[in-house]
Formats: C-alpha cells, structure tokens, sequence
C-alpha cells in the first residue's frame, strides 16, 4: 500500500514538474551561451550577472568546463549582460532586448587583463542574438508597434498582419461562424496558411482558445499587453499540437511609475455616409479606461531594493450600431391574402378533386379572409411587409441596433524575494455581451461573453 502510495506521489511529482516546466517554456524567455578566451579556449568558472534594467532585478550563473552557461525563466524586457574572471577583462553588454519566449544565445569572447578594465559593447553595432534552441519562425510586435501604430477598435490581432504568412480570415470562413455564434468578430488569424481553427493564443504562457471555433476567448486590451510573438512551424510537444501560436505577454510594474489615461471616440460627426444606404447610419463607440504600474514598497519587505511591483488597467467599451440591413418579405396586399401581383397562380389545397388530381385556383390569386388562419394573422404583427414584390432580392431596408458593453480589467503583482525565486500572479477578466437586433420586431439574439483568467 506504502508502495502505491509513494508510486503515485512520484507520478503527482513528475507530473506537476512537467507542467512547471511547459508553462514556464510558454509565458517566459532565456538566455544563455558559451565564454571563451581570445584562444577559442573555454572558461569556466566565469561569473554571469543578468541585469533586469527595469526593476533593477540580478540573475547569477556560473559557467561550467566547457564555458557554457544558461538563464532559464526570464520575463521579455531590457537586460545587461556582464561578465566576470580573475584575470580577464570585465565584459559589459548592456541594454540588448529578451523577447517573449526568446531562447536567445550570447556568446562571449574575454580578453586576458585586469578585471577592473571593462570590455564594452556596443548593442546597436552587433548582430542579433541568435535563437540557436528553436526551430520556431515567426515575429516580434514589441510595444511601441502596439502603441504607435492605428488600430480601429483596438484589437492587438490586426497588427499580427504585419508578419509574414500570417493573414486574416477570408469571407465565408470559420471566422464568420464564430462572429455569427459568438458576436464577436476579428478574434481569429490564420497563421502559415493554416485554418484559423488550429491557432492557439497564449497568455502569459496559457492557452486561452474558444472551446468552438479556436477564436481568442479573451482579447487583452491594449494597455495590458507588453509584447507579443507569432510563431510558425511543428513545435515541440511543450508548446502544444497546432502549428501556429499567438504568443502575448502581459505588461508588469517597474522601479518607476508609469501610467496612461485615453478615450477613443468614433461618431456619426466624425464618420462619412455609406453611399449605397438610403438614410444616414449610426455608429457610435467610446473605447475609455486607464492603466498604472510601478513598485510597492511594504516596510517588512524593503531592505533599499524594490521586490514588489503591480500593473493593472481597465478598459471599457460602448458601441450603438445601426447599419442599413435588407430583407425581401411579402407585401402588405400579400398578407392580407391578395396575391394578384404574383404571376404564378395559386391554388386552393382544399378544392382538390381526386378523380382529376387537380386543384381549383384561386379567383384573381386572391385568397379569401375566412380561409386565412387565425394564428398566422396573430403573427402578422411581428413582420414588416415590403414595399413591391417586384423589388428583388431587397424590397425592404431597416437599420436594426446592435449594442456592445465591454469591461475589462487586470492586476498583475511580480515578487522577486531573493536572486534565485520570482513569483508572478495576474487575473484578467472581460465581460462583453453583445445584443444584435433585427429587421423584425422581437427579433434578433443576445451573445453574452465572460472570460476571466488567471495565472
């Protein structure tokens, strides 16, 4: 019993570690690479400082005999890089880019001195890191893409246009199902040429697809996201099955406070008119909110260095819609049951004469009031009729309302209590119900949406 016991606690273990290991893969970066000296002889025993240059947070690793060396589990940002022997010069790197699940190599060549001398380099005359590790393609959209660039609607998935092989959905497509049953549109891409339907999106290292269509369950906001990566290829078992990825990464607090206040507007003051509409149509959408980061400074946990910092935003979105929409429904003569403006002749099903097998037609195609069911004319009342029967395909145009109310809000925390741990701990949250009116009284279908998400 002992034996089962302690067999399953090591499977719970081997399995909890497993996973550790595919989530911090996903949500996080690393760096690492070889130290040689001018030789091409490894050094070993070279100390390596890692410098996260917005919080101010260390990283240590030592190489070993063959001068190698590696950083696991670094989030995406600006780093410094230095390195360290008795009897070498100091090698300085300073301000080079980690990107969101980045296996990134820098390998280092020191110079036989003084360890007080330092060898620096200068990051804009070097080639990019190489990320040896990956057999990934694909595409950074780093955050001053995502704050520079127009984007109507604020839907970070229209700048993932911009990397090659990736496009997005074409009309008639799954993506137009998953508007049609979720009434949210322009969450799905197709990536490498690939159905829209075998993208996964990630969050800070968890998946977050629709469990109908794959579309994107949770669309962060803007002011929420940090960096994000397109990635194309057959990937390692860690990352999952389907060959394309929409990686993001969630912005976090640093040593300085930083914060944004917006409001986007778009009115019928501002729009120019469908030429093809018959009257004037509406759309009005207010897209406000805010979003703080910095440190926290607990005077148990202050020891001079900053160890904890927070980010958080709220977004909200309100949207009144009324486009021109077109029907073909009967007339007003037809409901009443006079169809003489209908060149086929209709027949009465209750004057069929079995012996001929035929039916007697309606007098003028016009059908008498007492022969016209109660109950249809009690649903009458829900039906507009159209103009002409001869106006086809549209003999009738309205401008039904669509609304949409989104609320979205996130708080992210990162403690760094010592040089070897960090924790991180974010929630996001949406509500977006959409309600979609139609051509019709009574008619139309309301889409509630609620995604809440924790790491």
């Amino acid at each position: 019993m002992r034996s089962s016991q302690g067999l399953l606690y090591g499977l719970f273990i081997a399995w909890l570690s497993a996973t550790a290991i595919a989530q911090t893969s996903l949500g996080t970066s690393s760096i690492g690479g070889t130290v040689t000296d001018v030789a091409n002889l490894s050094v070993e025993g070279a100390q390596i400082d890692l410098l996260d240059v917005a919080r101010g947070v260390k990283r240590h690793a030592i190489t070993n005999a063959s001068g190698n060396y590696v950083v696991n589990a670094i989030p995406a940002g600006l780093y410094t890089l230095r390195v360290e022997k008795q009897g070498f010069s100091s090698f300085n790197y300073a301000d080079f880019s980690i990107e969101v699940n980045q296996r990134a190599t820098v390998d280092v060549q020191m110079k036989v001195g003084d360890l007080q001398q330092t060898v620096n380099v200068d990051v804009r005359g070097e080639a990019p890191m190489l990320d040896t590790d990956s057999n990934a393609l694909g595409s950074v959209i780093e955050n001053r893409r995502l704050v520079q660039l127009p984007l109507n609607g604020r839907n970070f998935l229209q700048l993932a246009i911009l990397s090659g092989g990736v496009e997005s959905p074409p009309p008639g497509s799954s993506a137009d199902r998953a508007a049609g049953q979720t009434g949210h549109s322009g969450r799905t891409i197709n990536i490498g040429g690939n159905p829209e339907s075998v993208t996964t999106y990630l969050i800070d290292g968890i998946a977050t697809r629709g469990s109908r269509l794959g579309e994107s369950s949770l669309n962060v906001s803007v002011a929420d996201i940090d960096q994000f990566k397109l990635q194309m290829n057959f990937f390692m078992p860690d990352q999952g099955p389907n060959p394309g990825i929409v990686n993001v990464v969630t912005k976090a607090g640093s040593n300085q406070f930083h914060g944004e206040l917006f409001e986007f507007v778009r009115n019928g003051t501002l729009d120019a008119r469908n030429f093809f509409s018959p009257k004037p149509e509406q759309l009005q959408r207010n897209q406000f909110g805010f979003a703080v980061g910095g440190p926290v400074r607990i005077p148990k946990l202050w020891d001079g260095r900053n160890r904890l910092w927070f980010h958080a935003h709220f977004e909200g979105t309100r949207q009144i819609q009324k486009f021109t929409s077109s029907a073909y429904t009967p007339t007003a003569a037809m409901f009443a049951g006079d169809f003489s403006k209908v060149p086929q002749q209709i027949y009465n099903p209750f004057a069929y004469d079995a012996a001929t097998g035929l039916r007697a037609p309606f007098p003028g195609n016009q059908i008498p009031t007492s022969l016209i069911n109660g109950v249809s004319k009690s649903l009458l009342a829900y039906y507009i009729p159209g103009s002409s029967v001869n106006q086809k395909p549209s003999n009738y145009f309205g401008q039904p309302r669509t609304t949409t109310n989104d609320n979205q809000y996130s708080i992210r925390g990162d403690y760094t209590p010592s040089e070897k741990h960090s924790l991180m701990l974010n929630t996001i949250h949406e509500t977006s119900p959409v309600v979609s009116g139609g051509l019709f009284p009574l008619q139309g279908v309301s889409y509630p949406l609620t995604a809440w998400l924790g790491v």
